[in-house]
């Protein structure tokens, strides 16, 4: 059983993905295309992950995340700050959630 002292250093919170988001795009800022060598596998894999890393969209308004992301403490999809104060802060709500 786990108490809740444990419980707490594997919840999601806003910062965490904030953090995550700028870091991962940071490292992809510098990889390209050029550098996926290697077993065809592993090309195709880095190339896909160049790929669907680069993009990450609000859940509300689709708008891509420039340098912040806040995650939903229940469902865990990524909003910009503008969609996280209105949905989350002031009506309460999550619409991937309902």
């Amino acid at each position: 059983m786990i108490d809740d002292e444990e419980q707490k250093g594997y919840t999601w919170e806003a910062g965490y993905a904030e953090g995550n988001i700028r870091t991962i795009k940071d490292s992809l800022a510098s990889f390209n295309e050029a550098m996926c060598n290697g077993d065809f596998s592993l090309q195709n894999a880095l190339q896909l992950a160049l790929t669907n890393l680069k993009l990450f969209e609000c859940m509300a308004c689709e708008r891509l995340l420039q340098t912040e992301g806040f995650a939903c403490k229940t469902c865990h999809a990524l909003f910009c700050f503008d969609c996280d104060v209105l949905l989350h802060d002031s009506l309460h709500v999550c619409p991937n959630c309902e």
